[in-house]
């Protein structure tokens, strides 16, 4: 495992599986020597957890399942730990693998999932994290940079960043957006900057909150482009701030969710976000960020699937929910989506306390 100067609490919750192996799942086992204890709930879940329960179905649309592989521990298939996932245009499917330190593929025509790189003796990956699909070739963050394969699973480049990215995205010409995390913080070093397809810093734009305390929590953002906009949603705040690509901030809106009032008390009380010396916490409320046509669609995170549909200009035009049961202590790790057949198809990693591992593919119709 690499060493980092960061506290380990704040980097599981920061950028777990960004800079190190994140073993938070596959580090929980049942107890089999007699019957298990009752866990007792975490205070966010469980504010979640009520927050969920008291959502009048009739204001949210159904989110339906297209299609679920579960794998019961990560033992059980090729998946480890994944963090990030990557959809082309034609669907097919590419999971960035924390732990395995691989890029797994499925096809959209199979179930099979099977290693898209490294292979043979081709470079290795170093604790992979987010991973994006743009011009036929495949990006993935690691230690090293940002790597790039083409679309049958070669190596083809390392860009080196010198940055640690926590998110980014990849526009035209290769030029890439990264949601940057600095060891040190200060407002005045940029929340966004825009890197050559050499890696070389063209700028540095976006407002950071940077309290000393908090490590850096509140300006990780995920981030995604659509013509002129990049859109950042955070993970920790519940707001999309929207720019230009040459850095102009055009607008900002909040994204709105059940118990999400509760959670912002919650975020006041040191108690909580100050766990322990060194430590740092705050309530997650968003999970996944996706353009799809001129709609911005927003994961939350919550015990249910949630996803929050808003036009460019921050409107919300559709809310649709899961209608299954709760998941404990739902973890989501990759969410990208396409509109094919006039429908929205979603693909989301979803992890709970139990070392489960579910991907799952959701769809549902257009709003207008």
């Amino acid at each position: 495992m690499p060493k980092s100067s960061v506290p380990a609490a704040v980097v599981i919750a920061l950028l777990c599986g960004a800079l190190l192996s994140c073993s938070v799942m596959s580090g929980r086992r049942e107890n089999t020597s007699g019957p298990a204890p009752v866990p007792t709930l975490d205070v966010e879940y469980r504010i979640k957890l009520e927050g969920s329960g008291a959502v009048n179905q009739g204001d949210c649309l159904p989110l339906d399942i297209r299609s679920e592989e579960r794998r019961r521990t990560p033992d059980e298939g090729p998946l480890i730990y994944p963090v990030s996932l990557a959809l082309s245009e034609d669907r097919a499917l590419f999971i960035s693998d924390n732990n395995a330190q691989k890029i797994y593929y499925r096809s959209p025509s199979s179930p099979k999932i099977s290693t898209f790189a490294p292979r043979g003796d081709e470079v290795e990956l170093e604790w992979p994290n987010s991973i994006r699909f743009h011009d036929q070739e495949v990006f993935v963050s690691d230690n090293q940079g940002i790597k790039v394969f083409n679309n049958i699973g070669s190596f083809e480049r390392l860009i080196r960043v010198y940055y640690q990215v926590a998110d980014f995205a990849v526009g035209q010409g290769g030029i890439i957006y990264a949601n940057p995390f600095f060891a040190t913080q200060a407002s005045s070093k940029p929340l966004i900057v825009k890197l050559s397809q050499e890696g070389t810093l063209i700028k540095g734009f976006g407002q950071r909150v940077a309290p000393p305390d908090h490590y850096g929590l509140e300006d990780k953002a995920f981030l995604c482009l659509s013509g002129n906009y990049i859109f950042a949603a955070f993970l920790h705040r519940p707001l999309v701030q929207v720019y230009t690509q040459s850095g102009t901030l055009v607008k900002e809106f909040p994204v709105d969710g059940p118990s999400f009032d509760k959670l912002a008390t919650l975020a006041r009380d040191e108690r909580f976000t100050s766990p322990r010396a060194g430590a740092a916490r705050l309530p997650s409320y968003i999970a996944g960020a996706s353009v799809v046509g001129d709609r911005l669609m927003i994961l939350l995170d919550l015990p249910k699937t949630e996803i929050v549909e808003f036009d460019f200009d921050g409107n919300e035009r559709g809310r649709h929910c899961s209608r299954e049961e709760p998941v404990r202590e739902a973890q989501y790790r990759g969410f990208e989506g396409r509109l094919a057949d006039g429908r929205y198809t979603f693909w989301v990693i979803v992890g709970n306390s139990n070392d489960d591992l579910d991907l799952v593919e959701y769809s549902f119709l257009p709003q207008h």
